[in-house]
């Protein structure tokens, strides 16, 4: 038997495969899992730890919001441009930094002179002379001022272009940005303003939540800033947006402008890390307009802000879900991405840090297949187990700490490939167990079944050379017992399967291996298939066992009226071929050698020397003194020339060391004279000399020299 590999190799071949596989498929985005995975892995990182840098900037950033109430208070949205305007004049008189108005104004104001003229008819001609022009009034209250429009990507173009910022897009082919058929810009009576930009946000497809804000767009070959971006560019007072590439040991995409220089992904992107909504500062535009608020509050609510205007109604759809929340008003969005680039809190994907992550989690399957390689199944999940949450820990410290977002996809490909490892391990296990059952469970105790499982060793055609102890057996009385049973066949099968049942168990009680029954005889070994030091003592042990077991057998026979029977046993110790020996097709576990034919022999001259039970003599040495040994004889057996000193289990005493004296040294008439002086010394043994009389009294061979010469098995 030795320790098969196969199984091994394939299951970390398979799982090495899947490994790779799922690598290759996350890397290429195959199904969207890439994408998939990032935005998971935002997802999981932001709720862990949401957006907290910044805290001291947070009173520098106000949302305006055109809430129920102002709606209710002003009327119904849109609100005549000349409201509007006078509600901006009143925030612009207070000095703020910058302002991002978070809403659309593609439409003529629908209040104006002419529209109000031509509402009238006939009878309305002229009176557009009485009327502001509320589209005018705007423009020249945002004229020259930090202030920001909405645009919006969209599949047609809108109003004349604007764009004030010039972009600068450096080595192209690194980047994918957005197209886009058109344009809806503001009406062409705000035109030369400060900034424009569209306030589009990014569904990223595996579900509703604004993760990404795209900070530039492209349409008709030219480039168009974000509402973020030119906020940002308006806020730092510069003319320019550079988008270019960082280099470095992790390089990436950026955006710069003025002093701020922000990392985007190849679709110049913008990832968030979202924060509560809560955390920013909220002004009703109808406190604005009631003078709720004096000029002096105002001014200190307002003076170098960073505010952004928009509404949080329900009714003009604009609210979004986050990671965080399910209804976040868009101009908060906006106010949250432009506190997150002023405070410098930047979030990144990076492919080499994916690569190292690939690689890192292989060695740490590699590690799993060594610890796990011994069928150590608990082991191996407690390895997997660990390596996850180390692993998940240091992903989310990396991006509690740098920003960079590891994708967790690949935490889940390991443990895909770990958990199949173990699955396939765990099969072949039961394979192996149930190939070992079959191949031990019938001439083996179930403990050392258990044993040989935990060892890892596997039934196979070939043997080895090991030092074993065998016992072999015959039953005696075996032809009465048959006779009187008669035509009774079954139930003679019957009283044999319960004999060979009862010699059996002494051998499973000693840790032995119980190979064959041939009729009546049995063959059984100890030290084999799992090494045992004190095999030859088990041996003898054991074939004293049965001579007890067939002891209680025959007082089963007797209340059933059936004649006892016996047994004899022969033990030997030596070194002995030990395997799975026989066809490709069928072969059993055996053994082959000559201590095997010579413990034959001892079990055929039991008869002979009158004992139940006879031990070679290297069986006596490994034992030792464990027993009390009685010297039988120097016997060559049949078939073999180089004599034995035999033993049985009994105590000796001095008057049969004077018969061994007289016997080997030829003086069998005085042995034969004394015989009763020895058999009054050891009872037990008196058949034992009186077969020992009979023999010598039949005469001393010419060639006497100690040693006894078998002529029989």
């Amino acid at each position: 038997m030795k320790k098969s590999r196969n199984h091994q190799l394939y299951c970390v071949l398979v799982a090495s495969a899947l490994y790779a596989l799922c690598g290759s498929l996350i890397h290429y985005n195959v199904l969207g899992l890439k994408s998939f995975g990032r935005s998971l892995s935002l997802d999981s990182y932001t709720k862990l730890s949401p957006a907290n840098e910044g805290e001291e900037l947070l009173e520098d950033f106000l949302f305006i919001d055109i809430d129920e109430q102002s709606l209710s208070n002003l009327g119904q949205w849109p609100w005549p441009r000349k409201i509007f305007a006078e509600a901006i004049s009143k925030i612009l008189d207070a000095e703020p930094a910058v302002i991002g108005i978070d809403i659309l104004l593609a439409e003529s104001d629908r209040f104006n002179p002419i529209s109000l003229e031509e509402l009238a008819g006939d009878k309305g001609q002229g009176i557009s002379q009485y009327f502001v022009d509320g589209d005018k009034a705007l423009f020249e209250v945002l004229e020259e001022e930090p202030v920001v429009l909405a645009t919006s990507l969209s599949n047609e173009i809108k109003n004349t272009p604007k764009n004030v910022a010039n972009i600068l897009v450096k080595n192209k082919a690194r980047f994918d940005i957005r197209t886009s058929p058109g344009i809806i810009f503001p009406i062409d009576q705000l035109a030369n303003l400060e900034g424009y930009g569209f306030v589009n946000v990014d569904l990223d497809g595996v579900d509703n939540n604004v993760r990404y804000l795209p900070l530039l767009g492209s349409s008709n070959g030219d480039f168009f800033p974000s509402f973020v971006l030119e906020m940002i560019r308006v806020y730092e007072e510069d003319q320019m947006l550079n988008l270019d590439e960082k280099g470095g040991l992790l390089p990436s995409n950026k955006i710069t402008t003025g002093f701020v220089e922000l990392p985007v992904t190849l679709e110049a992107n913008f990832v968030f890390h979202h924060g509560f909504s809560n955390r920013f500062n909220i002004l009703s535009m109808s406190d604005i307009m009631s003078d709720v608020i004096n000029d002096r509050e105002l001014m200190a609510m307002i003076e170098d802000k960073i505010i952004v205007i928009g509404s949080s109604a329900a009714g003009l759809n604009d609210l979004h879900a986050t990671n965080l929340e399910q209804a976040v008003p868009g101009p908060i969005i906006m106010l949250s991405a432009i506190h997150q680039i002023l405070s410098e809190r930047f979030l990144e994907f990076s492919p080499e840090i994916d690569a190292v992550t690939t690689v890192i989690l292989f060695c740490f399957l590699i590690l799993l297949f060594f610890i796990a390689g011994k069928d150590r199944m608990i082991q191996g999940l407690l390895v997997s187990l660990i390596t996850f949450i180390f692993c998940s820990f240091v992903s989310f410290s990396v991006f509690d700490r740098s920003g960079y977002i590891i994708n967790i996809m690949f935490l889940f490909a390991f443990g895909l490939s770990a958990l199949l490892y173990a699955l396939m391990q765990s099969a072949f296990l039961a394979l192996n167990k149930k190939a070992l059952q079959d191949a031990f469970g019938s001439y083996l105790a179930p403990e050392m079944v258990k044993e040989i499982e935990k060892s890892g060793l596997q039934p196979e055609l070939g043997g080895e050379k090991k030092e074993l102890s065998i016992v072999m057996t015959d039953m005696r009385n075996f032809t009465a017992l048959g006779e009187s049973y008669g035509d009774d066949v079954e139930g003679f099968t019957n009283t044999m399967n319960r004999y060979m049942t009862a010699i059996a168990e002494p051998v499973f009680q000693n840790k032995g291996t119980l190979l064959k029954f041939i009729g009546d005889a049995s063959m059984h070994i100890h030290g084999a298939p799992l090494d045992d030091d004190e095999h030859a003592t088990r041996a003898v042990e054991t074939a004293l066992g049965m001579i007890k077991a067939v002891e209680v057998f025959n007082s089963e026979l007797a209340t059933e009226g059936k004649p006892p029977v016996g047994l004899g046993a022969g033990v030997n110790t030596g070194e002995i071929l030990v395997g799975n020996i026989g066809a490709e097709t069928k072969f059993g576990y055996d053994v082959l050698g000559d201590p095997v034919s010579v413990a034959a022999r001892l079990e055929g001259q039991t008869k002979s020397y009158g004992v139940l039970l006879i031990v070679g003599p290297d069986t006596v040495k490994k034992c030792g003194n464990a027993f009390d040994w009685w010297e039988l004889d120097n016997i060559a057996v049949k078939g073999k020339e180089d004599p034995l000193r035999i033993f049985a289990i009994h105590k000796t005493n001095p008057q049969h060391e004077k018969f061994l004296h007289a016997y080997y040294s030829g003086d069998w008439e005085d042995a034969c004279a004394k015989v009763e002086i020895f058999k009054s010394a050891a009872p037990a043994m008196s058949t034992y000399y009186d077969n020992m009389v009979t023999r010598m009294r039949q005469g001393k061979p010419n060639d006497w020299d100690g040693i006894h010469r078998a002529t029989s098995k």
